[in-house]
């Protein structure tokens, strides 16, 4: 059984979003499927047997069949030294693996794997090909004058506090004769009715 990710009438003249792959998106596809197979735990080893027998790209134009091995060599060494002629070659300049094909697209399809869906595996390849969704960036906040230190709430909130200590002193001055701790409690003595006592 082979899950797609592209279904397209090969008569059709031109493509329609992401239902074809262009020749030279394989190199970035083949780059995603890697990462969309590792985000299910699947590298290394099994990594390379799914390229290797699970993994093809086929020309709409001439039917020519890639295999999966190839296309993580195009994704992992984009410059190596391949001779002029070969299917790679072709590949990487944006041109069919067969020479004389004029095709551009590619249909890319993967067999199935047991434990994985690979119609799922190959939509997450599509989705980190075309990069993640924008981040929305907050609105910023409008910047106006800085406000003076007597309208802040802290500095408010300490006049206050400054204000009801005075008060309360003023009060208790009044009724009692003395601010305690800064005026001394005055000493009271009793006047002596007569002189005679004073001396």
């Amino acid at each position: 059984m082979s899950a797609t990710i592209m279904t397209v009438q090969e008569k059709m003249p031109m493509p329609s979003g992401d239902s074809n792959v262009r020749v030279e998106e394989l190199p970035a596809m083949s780059a995603a499927l890697a990462r969309a197979f590792g985000e299910l735990g699947v590298g290394g080893k099994p990594l390379e047997d799914v390229f290797s027998h699970k993994l093809k790209a086929r020309c709409l134009g001439c039917g020519i069949q890639v295999a999966g091995s190839d296309l993580a060599h195009l994704s992992v060494s984009p410059n190596s030294a391949v001779p002029v002629d070969s299917k790679l070659d072709r590949l990487r300049l944006g041109y069919c693996a067969r020479n004389g094909c004029s095709s551009k697209y590619y249909q890319l399809s993967c067999d199935s794997i047991p434990g994985i869906d690979t119609s799922k595996v190959l939509r997450r390849a599509i989705e980190l090909r075309h990069g993640p969704p924008p981040e929305v960036q907050p609105e910023p906040e409008s910047v106006g004058p800085p406000t003076p230190w007597f309208r802040q709430a802290k500095w408010q909130g300490l006049v206050a506090l400054i204000l009801l200590i005075a008060i309360w002193a003023v009060r208790y001055a009044a009724s009692e004769g003395y601010v305690p701790g800064i005026v001394p409690r005055p000493q009271y003595q009793s006047a002596p009715e007569s002189s005679k006592e004073a001396l």
